[in-house]
């Protein structure tokens, strides 16, 4: 049953806790001291702000062949629009990053033949035994060698989508710390950026 917002302000009401189901992404219960502090993290989690409109996802999705992948570019894509919309931007990066990658299989995917042909050659010398490894089983950073070699993308775009995977290993706390990583914020922009242009 869908939750409707209460609006109250009365100090005396009693706290409030409302949970989210991770499945569909659908409130069902918030944390909140008041009601009224309940509605308006509601009303936020409701928000169709972000860097992508309904429009641009549905454009988008058209041309994801798989019904798999365009079921995750959608909820992914609505995802970075949520993290976005509370400063999540550790979150956004990630997420992003989860995109690029769906992107490049799908080009890569397009042309096989070829793709493979130049990964068997890249990894002819440096490593025999991917040779023949299907695309979905690909690294990102062979994706992204053999789409530019391949003209699906540009240099300049993958440099850009190299700075966002390479920095996909703060997901672990110690990487963070260790890397002195302190550029979250626009990294998650140029993430959001790099995602507009494959659009």
């Amino acid at each position: 049953m869908a939750l409707k917002p209460v609006r109250s302000t009365d100090a005396s009401y009693a706290p409030v806790v409302l949970r989210m189901d991770k499945g569909t992404g659908n409130i069902s219960t918030i944390e909140a001291p008041t009601a009224a502090a309940a509605s308006e993290v509601y009303l936020k989690t409701k928000s169709k702000e972000g860097p992508f409109s309904d429009i641009d996802i549905e454009e988008i999705t058209r041309y994801i062949i798989n019904d798999d992948l365009k079921s995750i570019i959608e909820r992914d894509i609505t995802e970075i629009n949520t993290c976005f919309n509370y400063g999540a931007n550790k979150s956004t990066l990630l997420i992003c990053g989860s995109i690029i990658e769906i992107f490049l299989y799908q080009f890569l995917s397009q042309s096989p033949d070829e793709a493979k042909g130049y990964f068997n050659d890249l990894k002819r010398q440096s490593n025999p035994k991917l040779i023949d490894l299907e695309i979905d089983r690909w690294f990102l950073g062979d994706m992204l060698t053999t789409a530019e070699h391949l003209g699906l993308i540009d240099s300049q775009f993958s440099r850009k989508a190299r700075e966002i995977t390479d920095y996909r290993n703060i997901i672990h706390p110690t990487y963070e710390v260790r890397e002195n990583v302190s550029q979250i914020e626009n990294l998650a922009k140029i993430s959001i950026g790099s995602v507009s242009i494959l659009m």
